[in-house]
C-alpha cells in the first residue's frame, strides 16, 4: 500500500513521505505532520492509547489525524449467516471491535479537538455463491475441509431463499480530528 502511494502521489508537487512503522512508537519528531491517515488499522493497535498520543505529538498544531474504521452493523447479514451455519464459528469470528464508528469518537476525543464523523453508507448485493464462500472461508478459522462444503451448500441455500441476492450492508466511515 505504502508503494502504491508513493506511485500515486510521485508527480504531485507536494513533497510526501512515506513509512511503515509502529504506530505506537513513531520515529519522527514532534510537530512533524500536518496530517496523519489511519486507514483501517487503529482497531488492530495493541495499545491504542499510546497511538493516539504519539499521532498527536508528531502532528503540528491544527493538522488533521484521518481514521477510517468500520461500525457495528459492517457485514452484519454475513456474521448472521455464518452464525446460522455455525454459531461457534461467527462467536469467535465476529470479536468486538474495539475501535468503532461508535466508540471511536470517545477515544480520540483526549488527544484531539473537533472529532467529526462521517458514515459511508453503503451495501453489497452479492450474487456469486462462489465470491461470498471464499470470503467466508478467508476469515475462517474452525471449518475443516469437509464443513466447507457444506457451508457451501449452506450459502447456496439461503441465497436461493433469498431471490438470488443476498444483501450485505457495509457500515465504515472516516473520523477527523484536529489536533488542538
Amino acid at each position: 500500500m505504502v508503494h502504491q502511494a508513493h506511485l500515486n502521489l510521485c508527480h504531485s508537487p507536494h513533497p510526501f513521505e512515506f513509512a511503515v512503522l509502529d504506530a505506537q512508537a513513531i520515529p519522527f519528531p514532534g510537530e512533524k505532520f500536518d496530517a496523519v491517515i489511519a486507514n483501517h488499522m487503529l482497531y488492530h493497535v495493541p495499545d491504542r492509547a499510546q497511538a493516539l498520543s504519539e499521532i498527536e505529538r508528531v502532528l503540528r498544531p491544527g493538522g488533521c489525524l484521518v481514521a477510517s474504521t468500520v461500525g457495528e452493523a459492517h457485514l452484519r447479514e454475513l456474521k448472521a449467516l455464518v452464525s446460522r451455519f455455525d454459531p461457534d464459528e461467527a462467536s469467535e469470528s465476529s470479536a468486538a471491535n474495539p475501535f468503532t464508528l461508535e466508540n471511536g469518537g470517545a477515544q480520540l476525543s483526549p488527544w484531539f479537538s473537533d472529532v467529526t464523523i462521517r458514515r459511508y453508507e453503503d451495501a453489497l448485493e452479492v450474487t456469486e455463491v462462489a465470491s461470498l464462500i471464499e470470503y467466508v472461508l478467508s476469515e475462517s478459522t474452525r471449518m475443516t475441509g469437509d464443513q466447507h462444503l457444506q457451508f457451501a451448500e449452506h450459502v447456496e441455500q439461503e441465497m436461493a431463499a433469498q431471490g438470488g441476492v443476498i444483501h450485505i450492508t457495509k457500515d465504515s466511515g472516516i473520523f477527523e480530528a484536529v489536533r488542538r
